[in-house]
């Protein structure tokens, strides 16, 4: 679940760690996840919002995997942004938000990303703007994740089982 604000960075009972741009610190027993679901907060290291007619073809010419699965339906698609070589520079989910893009992050930082789209934005109506500091996470763990989501932030349920969501505000 990604959410649009910053969140709180007070502990509480079911809050296990937030981001901090490289570690993510989980402080439950795995028996703490049988019995109920529980939640941890989060800060991605990079949200960049990618807009223009020319986004999803942009995107699909420089992102290792396939969008079109993404651009139909509520799907999010993972992969590596490489240099000329092969080399990963970074990795990233894409998501469609209506005619824009989000590219979240959890470990890559948002300058590295951005650079690396905006080389090659050449004679392509695309621009790149860098909101990670707008947008928090929740992740939702343990028996009855998917009713707990869909209860509290509304969602869409995937044929995964997994709810995917943005919110705003």
């Amino acid at each position: 679940m990604l959410t649009r604000g910053v969140p709180s960075t007070k502990s509480s009972k079911n809050t296990a760690g937030l981001f901090a741009n490289q570690n993510l610190k989980i402080t439950y027993r795995m028996s703490d996840f049988r019995s109920q679901a529980r939640y941890f907060k989060y800060r991605p290291t990079a949200v960049l919002k990618v807009t223009g007619e020319d986004a999803f073809t942009f995107l699909q010419g420089q992102f290792t995997q396939d969008l079109r699965p993404a651009r139909d339906e509520a799907r999010v698609a993972y992969g590596l942004w490489l240099n000329q070589k092969g080399k990963v520079l970074a990795d990233s989910f894409l998501l469609r938000q209506g005619t824009d893009w989000l590219c979240v992050s959890l470990f890559s930082a948002a300058a590295t990303i951005r650079e690396r789209l905006e080389t090659y934005i050449i004679a392509d109506d695309v621009m790149v703007e860098d909101m990670t500091a707008q947008w928090a996470g929740t992740a939702v763990l343990g028996p009855g994740a998917v009713e707990f989501t869909e209860k509290n932030v509304g969602g869409h349920r995937l044929e995964t089982g997994l709810v995917a969501t943005t919110k705003h505000g």
